[in-house]
């Protein structure tokens, strides 16, 4: 799956052509950019996995989010 994405940023660091002919894509080195409000944290979610996401998250945090909304945690 690709994103499609807009965005703000403060510089271009380069643009290389990798691929040849009707392949070609582009690698775009962006500094400083804001994702926020450039993409849908729902297209993040297709192109990662729910899985993957909350393993980076962390248990932790999991586990401090889900208390902050009053739902009972308990390690096993």
């Amino acid at each position: 799956m690709a994103l499609n994405i807009e965005l703000e940023a403060k510089s271009i660091g380069g643009i290389d052509y990798i691929g040849y002919g009707s392949n070609v894509r582009l690698s775009i080195d962006i500094r400083d950019a804001d994702l926020v409000g450039s993409i849908e944290i729902n297209e993040i979610v297709r192109e990662f996995g729910k899985g993957e996401l909350l393993d980076e998250i962390g248990e932790e945090e999991i586990a401090d989010w889900l208390r902050e909304r009053d739902y009972t945690v308990t390690e096993n």
